[in-house]
């Protein structure tokens, strides 16, 4: 098996959007989570910049990109907390 080359962190941008949202399901798939009522079934999950950059203040979502800096291979969300 070959090992993954150099990798970065890059703030979420809109053209990562469609990339993390089929990690995501992906993900909730392959350990049967492909459920109503998770993420997966959420329109939202494809548009997770746009929730993130409207305060980016508060809220920050990173991904680890490989050498190219165009497949995501992990992502990373910071939330506010609300309270």
């Amino acid at each position: 098996m070959q090992g993954v080359g150099r990798v970065n962190y890059k703030k979420l941008m809109s053209a990562y959007d469609t990339a993390v949202a089929e990690l995501v399901r992906s993900n909730l798939k392959a350990h049967q989570l492909d459920i109503p009522g998770t993420v997966y079934f959420d329109e939202n999950l494809y548009h997770l910049s746009d929730f993130y950059n409207a305060k980016p203040d508060k809220r920050k979502y990173f991904v680890l990109v490989d050498e190219t800096m165009e497949l995501p291979l992990l992502s990373d969300p910071e939330l506010e907390v609300l309270g």
